[in-house]
């Protein structure tokens, strides 16, 4: 279940990305009938797979596993509705050996609507020797 729609930026250690809402978005229907709202734990997924993208997207971690270890510091001010432009930054706080550290925030125009600190662990992937289970 991919939530981003694109990234726009991905520079050493910040990345940016985007997602378009529509009203046909599958989790509008039926959540909060005539007041659709994104589910905030869809809105925390959307920021994660931003900055799992972001980590990925390095030559060095082509074929890894991301796996979400904690997450910390979550902020959120209001939940996204339909035709809203969400934007997600980004940053790379500390990366050793196989995990780190990230924090995102998601912006609707300049207002700052989230945020949440992502701690994770990476491994290898099937095709790097990694058991199939």
């Amino acid at each position: 279940m991919l939530l981003i729609d694109k990234l726009t930026e991905v520079i050493d250690d910040r990345a940016t990305g985007i997602k378009q809402l529509s009203h046909n978005e599958w989790f509008f229907q039926g959540h909060f009938g005539d007041d659709p709202e994104m589910p905030i734990s869809l809105l925390l997924e959307s920021m994660g797979q931003t900055g799992a993208a972001a980590i990925l997207s390095r030559p060095e971690n082509h074929g890894k596993l991301l796996f979400l270890a904690s997450l910390d510091q979550v902020s959120v001010e209001r939940a996204p509705t339909p035709a809203q432009t969400l934007r997600y930054e980004c940053q790379l706080l500390r990366f050793r050996g196989q995990a780190g550290k990230t924090q995102v925030s998601c912006y609707i125009g300049e207002e700052r609507v989230a945020f949440a600190e992502y701690t994770f662990v990476l491994s290898d992937g099937p095709e790097n020797g990694a058991p199939v289970r």
